[in-house]
């Protein structure tokens, strides 16, 4: 009988040892520093060396789903998305498995929901994100509650709040559907709170460069302040250039601060960091080729073609043909700038805006204005004197512009002068572009009211603030609506302690 007990003894202390758990070595940490860098052969060496000295570890897994979600962001192939949603059964099984002591099994099943749903985004499948949004949303809140000092909690948690109070009007169903509450200032400053404790916490450490990336996305869509987004940029360290999304974020940054240069010199240094996996990040090709031409550097064109070669995902390929067409245009030939456009308008399931606005533009067979379409570039890039100039230009000849070029005329001008500091004139052009365009299916009059309505916020001017914020979200454009109304229901969100 002894013996027997001996044995059993033995067979559970067997149980113990293999039950599986979620737990972050060294080397788990060293695989997901890779794996945000894209770098595969990194990441599975540092994994095969966590499963020799610690095979119950299921943590890799989870920083394997890190990489393949990644990866079906940036390459947008259905092949990689099937194979994702595979996976993710698989590993949400493994995790399952863990014991509910574990302060890392909720964080790692939300993580995986999270990931799952912004892929599903990519291909269209609204309602399964959705849904997997609430599950992530509820695992968190309930891990915050059991393990409230497992500051990994607060980038997914932080990252929902933050977009969950940025839904337009149009979408609250969605927020309603799933139960989710959210607030884009908290949101965002539980992502600076872990930005700031990165300094001493070893995992906030960690997490820093997916902390730093998410705030990045958050401050360049919904913030209208450009220094916030400045001041971010110092945050960045020269280590994040061993990373292609960092290099994303911080380029994108540059770019929408009109910092053109600075963009530039932030692209170039990917090519010192070239890992296996990195040459899919074909969007990096893409941003170069969008900085050039906003220089009205014509050689952008041979990077919007490598672009469209290597290229398989679904997402701005529209949009660099319009690009292409548009230099042949810049170029005096507008017959070419016409074959080029015929090739968008049988493109169909677009999703991105700018996409959707090159196809339309192909529809409508109308060439751009040759100064308001230089003008525009040369304001994204963040060239303002040269804007003005060229418009100055287009204004000579204004009775001849058609009703659809008045409006850009009117909102161009505002931009520039906005962007030269001379609000003013910039709430008298937007003026003219809201009462002119309120009718129209271009995104003009809408953007006049959002900037209109975040000039008047800032001077203080809250009740104004509050209407034009109002009256922007009552335009329905066929161009950028959703982004424009998700920047004009977060400002409304920020003023309301401010209205009576």
């Amino acid at each position: 009988m002894i013996k027997k007990v001996g044995v059993i003894f033995l067979f559970l202390l067997c149980l113990a040892a293999e039950a599986q758990t979620l737990v972050f070595s060294t080397e788990v940490m060293n695989a997901y520093r890779d794996a945000f860098r894209l770098d595969r052969a990194g990441m599975e060496h540092e994994i095969r060396k966590e499963k020799v000295s610690n095979p119950a570890n299921i943590l890799p897994h989870v920083i394997e789903s890190y990489f393949d979600f990644i990866q079906v962001f940036v390459r947008e192939e259905k092949a990689l998305h099937d194979k994702f949603q595979q996976q993710k059964r698989i590993r949400l099984e493994k995790i399952a498995a863990v014991s509910d002591t574990n302060a890392l099994k909720l964080w790692s099943q939300a993580t995986i929901y999270l990931q799952s749903a912004a892929e599903r985004t990519k291909f269209g499948e609204h309602y399964s994100a959705a849904f997997e949004l609430r599950k992530a949303f509820l695992l968190l809140t309930q891990n915050r509650i059991k393990f409230p000092e497992l500051l990994l909690n607060e980038l997914p948690y932080g990252l929902l709040y933050a977009l969950t109070g940025s839904v337009p009007p149009q979408y609250q169903w969605v927020v309603r559907l799933v139960s989710m509450e959210g607030d884009v200032d908290k949101g965002k400053q539980m992502l600076y709170d872990l930005l700031q404790k990165s300094e001493s916490d070893q995992l906030a450490q960690l997490i820093r460069p997916e902390v730093l990336f998410y705030l990045s996305f958050l401050e360049m869509t919904l913030n209208p302040d450009k220094e916030s987004t400045v001041l971010l940029v110092r945050s960045f360290e020269d280590s994040d250039f061993a990373s292609p999304l960092m290099i994303y974020a911080r380029a994108n940054i540059e770019m929408r601060s009109g910092k053109n240069e600075a963009a530039l010199k932030t692209l170039s240094r990917r090519h010192g960091h070239q890992h296996a996996s990195e040459a899919h990040f074909y969007y990096l090709d893409f941003l170069e080729a969008e900085a050039r031409l906003r220089q009205l550097d014509y050689s952008a064109g041979e990077i919007y073609n490598r672009f469209l070669t290597r290229f398989r995902g679904i997402n701005y390929k529209a949009d660099a043909r319009r690009k292409l067409a548009w230099i042949s245009l810049l170029q005096g030939d507008e017959q070419a700038y016409h074959q080029q456009m015929s090739k968008l308008t049988t493109i169909e399931g677009l999703q991105v805006e700018s996409d959707k606005q090159a196809v339309r533009e192909a529809t409508q067979g109308v060439a751009p204005h040759e100064y308001l379409l230089k003008a525009r570039l040369l304001f994204d890039g963040g060239y303002y004197s040269r804007a003005r100039e060229i418009l100055y230009k287009a204004g000579l000849n204004q009775a001849e512009l058609s009703v659809d070029e008045n409006l850009e005329y009117w909102y161009r001008m505002g931009r520039v002068f906005q962007a030269l500091g001379n609000e003013s004139e910039a709430l008298k052009y937007y003026s003219l572009t809201i009462r002119s365009g309120k009718s129209s299916p271009l995104y003009f009059a809408a953007n006049a009211a959002l900037f209109s309505a975040e000039m008047l916020e800032q001077q203080g001017r809250f009740p104004e603030a509050h209407m034009m914020f109002k009256t922007c979200l009552s335009f329905r454009p066929e161009e950028y609506r959703n982004g424009i109304h998700a920047r004009a229901q977060a400002g409304l969100k920020r003023i309301e302690k401010n209205i009576p």
